[in-house]
């Protein structure tokens, strides 16, 4: 289904989405920078996808894991002498924007995994096609609209980072709810409560979390602070996904280890069922993470302009 609404965003792009080329300004590509971060950052994700399978102290995940890091220490070398880094690393500075991409890595390792294993859950365990499977997020998509319209309104009355924080605690309440799915559970009473919290929670987290690291931001530096935004985020799901699978499927093999050498299929689902509970415990967990990085390390004066009508940009040691 991804595919065609892929190809009519393109067209429609084409057609109706302005060009941004900045005029007269010629930048060189910083080709090192780009192989080493992404080279680095599948290695990582690599080994840890594989190391339920392969064990953790294995030669071949902790070979992974340490090219992985190899090649990120040789991406921040690239960066400190590149004339035109991918990523200015005195961007950092800003204590803020440092915050906001490190809570986005943790909200986005935590809700990828919504997806992943309730679409698990509700096929395997209660029975859904996979049309309907994709029915049953519609609740969580119609709730991330309509609370993040209400965020809004929110940040311009109280602030961008309370309502980043009850987002985040509203998200992991949700995700709580959601690790006491059973195996005769059923979607209306194990899935629908924990995705519309969820969907309240994530709605009210994404725009404030947006406005932070975003704010007080150099109109030069616009382009790099939301390239690594959205970069957290992707990151985040990768490596959230990966951990939380492992967890999973660690849970899950423990389960049928003491089931003897052939589960039955109620054994089997009962299994599952503890590794998706597992995950979704955890998940919430990375979220509360988020909520201590936004409580301890952004102070109102660093956002005091985020979400205004005519931001004021600031500097680095506000």
């Amino acid at each position: 289904m991804n595919v065609p609404v892929g190809v009519a965003t393109i067209l429609l792009s084409l057609r109706f989405v302005p060009e941004s080329r900045a005029v007269g300004e010629r930048r060189g590509f910083d080709l090192a920078g780009a192989v080493t971060v992404t080279g680095g950052l599948m290695l990582i994700v690599y080994g840890l996808v594989g190391a339920t399978e392969h064990g953790w102290a294995s030669a071949r995940t902790l070979g992974l894991l340490a090219a992985g890091l190899a090649l990120l220490a040789v991406f921040i070398g690239v960066e400190r002498r590149s004339t035109s880094p991918l990523v200015r690393l005195s961007f950092f500075r800003q204590r803020w924007v440092t915050a906001a991409n490190a809570t986005m890595l943790a909200v986005a390792g935590g809700i990828f995994a919504v997806f992943f294993f309730a679409s698990l859950y509700v096929q395997d365990i209660l029975g859904f096609t996979p049309v309907q499977a994709g029915a049953g997020f519609l609740p969580l998509t119609a709730t991330i609209i309509l609370a993040a319209g209400m965020a809004q309104r929110l940040v311009g009355v109280v602030g961008v980072k309370p309502v980043a924080l009850v987002g985040m605690s509203l998200a992991a309440a949700g995700l709580l709810l959601l690790s006491f799915i059973s195996v005769d559970g059923s979607y209306a009473s194990d899935v629908l409560p924990g995705l519309v919290v969820l969907g309240l929670g994530l709605g009210l987290t994404f725009v404030p979390l947006t406005l932070i690291a975003t704010s007080g931001i150099q109109p030069a530096d616009a382009g790099l602070a939301s390239g690594l935004f959205n970069s957290s985020q992707q990151v985040g799901g990768a490596l959230g996904l990966a951990i939380l699978s492992t967890l999973a499927v660690h849970y899950t093999s423990s389960s049928l280890g003491g089931a003897g050498a052939a589960p039955t299929a109620h054994e089997r689902a009962v299994a599952a069922v503890e590794g998706y509970q597992a995950a979704f415990l955890a998940a919430a967990g990375l979220l509360v993470l988020g909520v201590i990085l936004v409580a301890t390390l952004v102070r109102r004066s660093d956002v005091a302009t985020a979400g205004a009508s005519e931001p004021v940009v600031v500097g680095a040691g506000a």
